[in-house]
């Protein structure tokens, strides 16, 4: 009777790859749990710009990408990129890391899901993905809306899935996917701290008026 998707692109890809346009599809944003994602204020730190990336290590996230893109960070000495994460492509990632000599990135293989958004307090920026699989531009990761509930200022690569939700320099940023545009877009951000304030405000408005669970929930119970 009803078939619930994330994104509109999902949607698309599942009535033209299966030719049901006839089913019911509806779309309900992922959303993030506003009782563990909870806004506080960072500690003041004026001397590093952080950066973080949380995740599994899958292909989905292009974190090939993000370890070629830490690089350019270092010559920005104020710039600390930290990944929390561990998974499938662990091995190749810490290679790849240990090969470019890594010296302002932090690797934290993981923490509780009930501490995640203690974890994002103290950053200024937070990644989304940037992987070139189908996949990855018809979903917006549930990193971003943590990260929107956390009233964080996210950058991720620029996708029908993504501008479904996310508009660029409003309530995020959005950038190519690859490793060039991505550092360049961080030090554009890390240049403007009154921009990255007004789009991490916007985000956390974003989040508050259609992306928690009670905003979801009165969704759902519409479209049932």
């Amino acid at each position: 009777d009803l078939v619930i998707l994330d994104t509109q692109n999902h949607i698309d890809y599942f009535t033209n790859e299966l030719g049901i346009s006839h089913t019911n599809f509806q779309r309900v944003w992922v959303g993030a749990d506003d009782q563990v994602f909870v806004a506080t204020t960072p500690p003041a730190n004026t001397d590093v710009f952080h950066v973080l990336f949380v995740g599994k290590f899958i292909p989905l996230h292009g974190l090939p990408k993000l370890i070629e893109m830490a690089k350019s960070l270092e010559s920005d000495p104020q710039v600390q990129f930290t990944i929390i994460g561990t998974g499938q492509l662990h091995d190749e990632i810490h290679n790849q890391a240990d090969k470019l000599d890594l010296q302002q990135t932090q690797f934290i293989d993981w923490i509780p899901y009930e501490e995640l958004g203690q974890a994002m307090v103290s950053a200024d920026l937070i990644l989304g993905i940037f992987g070139d699989s189908d996949k990855s531009k018809r979903v917006i990761p549930n990193k971003l809306y943590q990260a929107l509930a956390m009233s964080k200022a996210v950058l991720t690569a620029n996708t029908p899935a993504a501008i479904e939700l996310l508009i660029d320099n409003e309530n995020a940023f959005l950038c190519s996917a690859d490793a060039a545009s991505i550092a360049k877009r961080i030090f554009e951000i890390k240049a403007d701290p009154q921009l990255l304030k007004a789009v991490s405000e916007k985000g956390k408005t974003l989040f508050d008026t259609e992306l928690g669970v009670a905003a979801l929930g009165e969704q759902l119970v519409e479209i049932l």
